[in-house]
């Protein structure tokens, strides 16, 4: 074996190594939960319950209408990311005037997860512990705000 495949095989060793603990064991260990009463109040005592949990989703009607608004804005925010990246990419495949600042300005949303962005904000915002309200109480002395429970802040729902 020469000295460049051994080394490109040193680089590539981690990733079989690590890609089960953390892609497929808690895949199954969330599958597992899954099938169980896991919650806080049996966080130490949790067992397999079956097909319960799945029964209760399924037969909650509340269920269909989030389920129904979340097709919604998946298919919308889709169709506004493909349509808008499409017309930008058209756009800077023309000569344009700082080119290249715009087109690191445009990979910033992809690199920067909107999963963590998501959960980093709701974070903030949480009644009890999130970063804003805290500020506001010890800083300004006002009572906490419910950022996340107002309902005119809330998608209207889906008919």
């Amino acid at each position: 074996m020469n000295g460049e495949r051994r080394i490109a095989l040193w680089f590539i060793t981690p990733r079989p190594l690590s890609l089960p603990r953390v892609v497929v064991w808690p895949f199954i260990y969330n599958l597992i939960l899954s099938f169980s009463n896991m919650s806080l109040l049996h966080i130490h005592d949790w067992r397999i319950i079956g097909l319960r949990q799945y029964e209760k989703v399924l037969t909650e009607p509340r269920f269909y209408s989030i389920l129904g608004k979340t097709l919604v804005w998946t298919v919308v925010n889709v169709a506004f990311h493909v349509t808008i990246g499409v017309a930008l990419a058209l756009m800077l495949y023309e000569q344009v005037p700082g080119k290249k600042l715009f087109r690191t300005l445009l990979i910033l949303p992809w690199a920067i997860p909107p999963v963590v962005t998501a959960l980093t904000w709701r974070g903030m915002f949480h009644y009890e512990y999130g970063a804003v309200n805290l500020i506001l109480n010890k800083v300004f002395h006002q009572t906490p705000i419910q950022w996340l429970n107002d309902r005119w802040e809330r998608l209207p729902p889906v008919s």
